[in-house]
């Protein structure tokens, strides 16, 4: 009769006499947990083929999406080396905001057969980057974060084709979460970059303006 020791103390699989573990238990029981038995080569080389392959289909399928996003970032849109939000935003005081409204940011960064792109982009640096603007629009959309910048997209009043993203300090949260589709809101920030493929104009450092005073900001949440 076949005793214990004829058998692998870890997993019971036959042995060779004298020995009290198989080839996979001893390899595990120097390397790793023995609570585990390594795996067949066999399997060990199924797993890293499965991982490779899947790799690949990532990279066929993401790859022409990551390169179209950089060409759209690179090539047809324009933004200004300004934060999203800061830490110390401007006082209500210091937003002094321009007359420039969304409709004319539009018309000039508009496609014409007679400005070519990177005249736009001239256009844009020379009128518009950095600038404070005030601004009223509907809401479209609202994408609060926690970790990077609020989003708060916006159509202006009069127009179905322009929006406008503004990013905010996740610390406006409480106040950006009650806001509803539809409704009109008046807001506050820095011409900040813009789209030319889906002519979306950005503005940073946003803050909303109170409804009671429309000539004065909220420079910081409630």
């Amino acid at each position: 009769m076949q005793t214990r020791k004829n058998r692998c103390a870890n997993c019971n699989a036959p042995l060779a006499e004298g020995t009290s573990f198989c080839d996979y238990c001893d390899l595990n029981r120097k390397g790793a947990s023995r609570s585990a038995p390594a795996q067949a080569p066999g399997r060990s080389t199924f797993r890293t083929l499965l991982k490779v392959g899947v790799g690949l289909v990532s990279l066929t399928c993401c790859g022409p999406v990551g390169l179209i996003g950089t060409l759209y970032e690179g090539v047809y849109a324009i933004k200004l080396d300004a934060p999203k939000y800061s830490a110390q935003p401007p006082s209500a005081e210091q937003r002094r905001a321009e007359s420039i409204e969304p409709m004319q940011v539009f018309l000039t960064m508009r496609d014409a057969e007679d400005r070519s792109l990177a005249q736009r982009k001239q256009e844009w640096r020379e009128k518009y980057e950095g600038r404070w603007v005030s601004w009223t629009g509907t809401v479209e959309e609202v994408l609060p974060y926690d970790a990077m910048a609020s989003e708060l997209v916006l159509r202006p009043a009069g127009d179905s084709k322009l929006q406008i993203q503004v990013n905010f300090d996740p610390l406006h949260n409480a106040r950006l979460n009650p806001l509803q589709k539809g409704q009109e809101v008046r807001v506050s920030g820095r011409l900040w970059g813009y789209y030319f493929m889906s002519d979306i104009v950005r503005l940073s450092e946003g803050a909303l303006v109170e409804p009671r005073a429309p000539a004065q900001v909220q420079g910081s949440p409630l």
